[in-house]
C-alpha cells in the first residue's frame, strides 16, 4: 500500500508479528479484514497496515499485483501459454466440491435480482473475462470510507488513542461518498427446477446425483425466525433416525439427507439436499418428505427436541470463545450491513424466552408449513455426475485462449511475463522495510505463559484439574490409552468411534441420545488422538478421548450419558450401513478438497507411529477398510464383533486419565465408578510403519495438491527450537514466494513435526511438477543466508504461531498434549529462551539437513489427471474403492 510499499506487507506481518488472527474473508456481499493481537504495540501495527491496505492500496500504480493474484496470460518453459493466477486457483479448487457450486447455482435461481445472483469469489469461467480496468473501478466504489464498518473489540487499552488514529491517519481524509451501496431486497421467485452437470472422474456413476430444494425464509430482521430455522433445519435431519432422514433412507431413495440454512446475509435460505441418489426417484422422494411434513404438521414436531436444542444453543452463548471478537463482528454485521441495530442478534436471553413461549403455539410446524409446501416458490436443482464435464471445461478454456491469443502479440504476452516476474523477484529495499511497524524481541514475554495444573491420584486412575472458570462451565477430557489394539483393526477403531452417538444404546434410542445430549451438554464426542514423545517417532501414546462439557449442575447426568454411550451402544447392520455410506461420502468430498491434509498423513505415516496411528483411523487407510466392509456382510458381522470387544476393555481404570475443570470430588467419583475394572496398561506402541512408495490420486477441478517428506533422524539426531523458526522462514519467504507468488498455488507451507517428521506441501496447485522441484531447492534458500541476516521478525512470528489461544477449553487440550508428549515448563522455558537467542548461522547449519530430507522424500499428490501423469512411477490410489 502507500503508506506500506513493500511487495507483500500481509507476509511480513505474519513473519514478525504476535497476530492471533490475520487474514481476510470473503462474503456473497462484504469483505472482512479482521486482525487481531494480544499485544497493544502489536494491535496498533496490524490496524496501521490493515487500514492503509484496505483504502489506499498500490494495485492503481501496479498492475502486476492483479496479474498476480486475479490472472494473466502465463509461459511455460516451452512457451505454451496458459490462464495463470493466485485466486483463479484457488476458485477451481473451490469449485471441485459439489456443495459449492449446488450453493452457487442456487445462488444464481433464488437471487436473480440483486449481489447474491453472483460468485462473490469468481467463477473460474468468468475470472479471465475481468480486466484491470473494472477491478480497479469497483475497487474505487465500494472499498471506500463511506461504505465501510469499523468494528473495535476485546481490552483495548485506549480507547479514544485508536479511535484518532483511525479518523486522522484514514477517514479524515476522505470526502463522504453518497452513493447507495443497499442490497435490494429479492421477492421470491416462481418455482423452478434446473439441472447441471457437475466434475466427477470415477467409473461408476450409479447414485453419485445430488438434489437440492431451496427457498427464501425471511429477512435480516426477522431474529427469531432465523434462529428458529436453524434449529428446525437440524432436529429434521440431525441424525438417521430423525424424521426426514429416517424415511428417505428407509424407501431407499438416497444415502443422506441434510438441511442447512444460509445466514449472514441480507435475506436467509435453506434448503433440503438428497445427497447420493438418481433423478428418477426425486417424485417419489418429495411425496415421501411431504407426508412426514404432512404428519409433522398435523401431530406436532419433538418439541423436547426444539427445547434441547435452544438450551445447547442457549450454552454456546455462554461459553468463551476463540477469537471471540471477530464472531462478534460477524454478528453485527447480520444486521448491521443491512442498515439495521448492530446489537440486533445479541438479545438471545430475550429471544429465547421468546421462542420457548411461541414453540407451545405451533410456531415451529408452520416455519416447515411455510417452506416445503410453498409449491409456487420452491426451486429445484438437480446436479448430474459427468465424466465429461472436466473434457468439456478444458476443451472451452482451449477455446476462449485460443480466440483471445489471436488478437494479441506474443511479444506482449512476453513482456508482461518478463515485468510480473521481475518485480515478483524483486527484493524490497531496506527503507521499505523499515517503514513497515514491527515488533522487537524486547517486546515479547521472555517465558512462555504457565499452565496452571494440579495432578492427583484417584482409585487408580490419574487426574488433572485445571482452574475453575467463572462461566461455570465444567470441561471432562478422558482419555483412555488403546494400546493393544493391533495395527489391523485401527481402521476398525476409527469407525468404532465415529459411530459413537450415532446409535442407540441399551436404553436409548438414537433420536433420546440427541435430546440428551442438546439438553445437557454443549458439546459430547469421542476422538481418536496420539502422542509422541519429543524425537520418539517409532512409539506414540494412541488415545481415544471422551469429551463433554456441561454446565456445575448438569455434571452428573452429562458423565452417566457420556458413559452410556460409550459402554452401551448397540452395533447392528442395518443401523451401521447407512453411516458407513454417508462416511465414505464425506471421505471423497474430503479428499478432493483437502487433498493435502491426507498426503500430510500419508506421507508421515512412513515415518513415525502417531502419524501411522492417525492416518489408519482417518486417512486414506481408514477410507479403504470403510470401502471393502460397505459390501462384505462377513467383514462387516466380524467389525460388530470388534464393536463389542472395545466397549469390553477400553474404557477403564487402568487406561484412564481424567482431564478436568471442575475440582468437586464427588463428581469425580462419580465418573471413577462408571469405569470397568478390565484390567490393561497405559503403554506405548510401537506400529509398524508404511512401506509404499510414492503415491497420487487423480481428483477432479484442474488444481493439485503436493506433499513430500522424511524424518529428520533418519540422518541424524535433532534436538532444536530452531525448527519453528525455520519452518516459518521457508513457509513465508521461500515456498510463498516460489510457490504461491510465482507458481499460482493458492497455498503452501512447510511442517516439521514433534517427532521430527518435515513435510513441504502446496494447496490448489496449478503445477505439481514445479512446486516438487521448489521444495527440493529450500536448503539453497537456508545455504544461501547471510549469516548476519536479522532473523528476529521470523522469531516473533514463531513464537506467535506456537502461542496457545485463551479460552479454558484450548488451555486444556494444550495442557494435556504437553503432558503426554512429556514437555515440561522447564523444557518450554528453554525452548523459548533458545528461539529467542537465535542467529541466522543456526538455521545456516541446517541446510545440509533439509538437502538431505528432501533429495528423496515420500511424495503423494492428488490431483488433476493431465498433470499428474508425469509421474509415471507413481502407484496410483483410487478415489473410487
Amino acid at each position: 500500500s502507500k503508506k506500506y510499499p513493500l511487495k507483500d506487507p500481509f507476509v511480513e506481518l505474519l513473519k514478525g508479528s504476535m497476530q492471533t488472527f490475520l487474514n481476510a474473508m470473503t462474503a456473497p456481499d462484504k469483505t472482512m479484514y479482521p486482525v487481531s493481537s494480544r499485544n497493544t504495540k502489536d494491535f496498533m501495527n496490524l490496524m496501521s497496515v490493515y487500514l492503509d491496505a484496505v483504502f489506499a492500496p498500490m494495485i492503481y500504480e501496479n498492475p502486476n499485483i492483479f496479474y498476480q493474484e486475479g490472472w494473466h496470460y502465463a509461459l511455460d518453459e516451452e512457451g505454451n501459454t496458459s490462464y495463470q493466477g493466485v485466486v483463479l486457483n484457488e476458485m477451481k479448487g473451490a469449485y471441485s466440491a459439489i456443495d459449492e457450486t449446488i450453493v452457487a447455482k442456487m445462488n444464481e435461481m433464488l437471487f436473480p435480482d440483486n449481489c447474491y445472483h453472483y460468485e462473490s469469489g469468481g467463477k473460474p469461467e468468468e475470472i479471465t473475462n475481468l480486466t484491470y480496468e473494472h477491478f480497479l473501478a469497483m475497487h474505487k466504489k465500494y472499498y471506500h470510507p463511506s461504505n465501510a464498518f469499523i468494528n473495535l473489540d476485546g481490552d483495548i487499552e485506549n480507547i479514544e488513542e485508536v479511535l484518532a488514529f483511525i479518523d486522522e491517519e484514514y477517514l479524515s481524509k476522505y470526502e463522504r461518498n453518497e452513493s447507495d451501496f443497499s442490497i435490494p431486497m429479492q421477492s421470491l421467485v416462481k418455482a423452478q427446477t434446473k439441472e447441471y452437470e457437475y466434475e466427477f472422474t470415477e467409473e461408476d456413476a450409479t447414485n453419485k446425483t445430488v438434489i437440492a430444494i431451496a427457498k427464501i425464509i425471511c429477512d435480516y430482521q426477522d431474529v427469531e425466525k432465523n434462529l428458529a430455522w436453524i434449529v428446525l433445519s437440524n432436529i429434521l435431519v440431525a441424525n438417521n433416525e430423525s424424521p426426514f432422514t429416517k424415511a428417505i433412507l428407509d424407501k431407499g431413495l438416497a444415502e443422506d439427507v441434510e438441511f442447512d440454512v444460509m445466514d449472514n446475509l441480507l435475506q436467509p435460505w435453506a434448503i433440503l439436499v438428497l445427497r447420493n441418489t438418481e433423478k428418477k426417484n426425486f417424485d417419489e422422494a418429495k411425496k415421501v418428505l411431504y407426508n412426514v411434513a404432512k404428519e409433522l404438521i398435523k401431530d406436532g414436531l419433538d418439541h423436547e427436541q426444539i427445547l434441547a436444542a435452544l438450551n445447547q444453543i442457549e450454552f454456546k452463548f455462554k461459553e468463551k470463545r476463540e477469537l471471540a471478537g471477530i464472531g462478534n463482528t460477524q454478528t453485527m454485521l447480520r444486521s448491521w450491513l443491512y442498515g439495521g441495530k448492530p446489537d440486533l442478534y445479541f438479545h438471545y436471553s430475550t429471544l429465547m424466552a421468546s421462542l420457548r413461549k411461541k414453540l407451545k403455539e405451533g410456531y415451529f410446524e408452520k416455519l416447515l408449513e411455510e417452506f416445503l409446501f410453498d409449491e409456487e416458490h420452491l426451486c429445484t436443482l438437480i446436479a448430474l455426475p459427468s465424466k465429461e464435464i472436466a473434457i468439456k471445461r478444458k476443451e472451452n478454456e482451449d477455446k476462449k485462449l485460443q480466440a483471445e491469443l489471436a488478437n494479441i502479440e506474443k511479444e506482449d504476452i512476453v513482456a508482461l511475463n518478463e515485468h510480473l516476474l521481475a518485480w515478483q523477484m524483486k527484493e524490497d529495499t531496506e527503507e521499505e522495510k523499515e517503514c513497515l511497524p514491527r515488533l522487537y524481541l524486547e517486546d515479547l514475554e521472555k517465558k512462555p505463559r504457565e499452565i496452571s495444573c494440579i495432578e492427583k491420584n484417584m482409585r487408580a486412575v490419574d487426574v488433572r484439574l485445571y482452574p475453575e472458570d467463572k462461566s461455570g462451565i465444567h470441561y471432562f477430557n478422558a482419555y483412555f490409552n488403546v494400546a493393544g489394539i493391533t495395527k489391523e483393526n485401527l481402521p476398525a477403531l476409527g469407525l468404532f468411534v465415529s459411530l459413537l452417538t450415532h446409535l442407540p444404546t441399551e436404553d436409548k434410542s438414537v433420536e433420546e441420545i440427541q435430546k440428551k445430549t442438546r439438553e445437557l451438554t454443549g458439546t459430547l464426542r469421542f476422538i481418536l488422538e496420539a502422542y509422541a514423545k519429543v524425537n520418539e517417532k517409532e512409539a506414540c501414546k494412541p488415545m481415544l478421548v471422551a469429551q463433554v462439557s456441561s454446565l456445575a449442575e448438569n455434571d452428573e447426568k452429562a458423565i452417566s450419558l457420556l458413559m452410556e454411550i460409550a459402554q452401551k451402544t448397540i452395533f447392528t447392520k442395518e443401523n451401521i450401513l447407512p453411516i458407513l455410506k454417508q462416511e465414505l461420502e464425506e471421505f471423497r468430498q474430503a479428499m478432493i478438497s483437502s487433498g493435502n491434509s491426507f498426503g500430510i498423513l500419508r506421507v508421515g505415516a512412513h515415518f513415525s507411529s502417531d502419524v501411522f496411528f492417525r492416518e489408519n483411523t482417518a486417512g486414506y487407510s481408514a477410507y479403504q477398510y470403510l470401502s471393502e466392509l460397505e459390501n462384505n456382510e462377513e467383514a462387516l458381522n466380524e467389525f460388530i464383533m470388534q464393536c463389542e470387544l472395545f466397549k469390553e476393555i477400553l474404557f477403564a481404570k487402568e487406561r484412564a486419565t481424567l482431564s478436568t475443570n471442575t475440582h468437586n470430588e464427588e463428581v469425580l467419583s462419580y465418573f471413577i465408578a462408571h469405569l470397568s475394572d478390565q484390567r490393561a496398561e497405559r503403554a506405548k506402541v510401537h506400529y509398524p510403519l508404511l512401506t509404499t512408495g510414492n503415491e497420487k490420486m487423480y481428483i477432479p477441478g484442474g488444481v493439485s495438491y503436493v506433499v513430500a517428506g522424511r524424518n529428520m533422524l533418519e540422518f541424524e539426531d535433532v534436538d532444536d527450537a530452531v525448527f519453528g523458526i525455520i519452518q516459518h522462514i521457508l513457509s513465508y519467504d521461500y515456498l510463498w514466494n516460489e510457490v504461491r507468488v510465482k507458481g499460482g498455488a493458492y497455498g503452501t507451507g512447510v511442517a516439521v513435526g514433534n517427532t521430527k517428521n518435515c513435510v513441504a506441501y502446496s494447496y490448489r496447485d496449478p503445477d505439481p511438477k514445479r512446486s516438487l522441484e521448489s521444495m527440493k531447492k529450500m536448503y539453497q534458500y537456508l545455504e544461501d543466508m547471510e549469516e548476519d541476516k536479522d532473523i528476529s521478525q521470523y522469531i516473533i512470528g514463531a513464537l506467535a504461531a506456537s502461542e496457545a489461544y485463551s479460552t479454558p477449553a484450548n488451555i486444556m487440550r494444550l495442557g494435556d498434549s504437553l503432558y503426554f508428549r512429556g514437555i515440561d515448563y522447564e523444557r518450554r522455558c528453554k525452548n523459548r529462551e533458545r528461539m529467542l537467542s537465535a542467529k541466522a548461522k543456526d538455521l545456516k547449519e541446517k541446510a545440509e539437513l533439509f538437502e538431505k530430507v528432501f533429495e528423496e522424500p515420500t511424495i503423494c499428490i492428488f490431483g488433476d489427471k493431465d498433470k499428474l501423469e508425469a509421474f509415471e512411477d507413481f502407484e496410483e490410489l483410487p478415489l473410487a474403492l
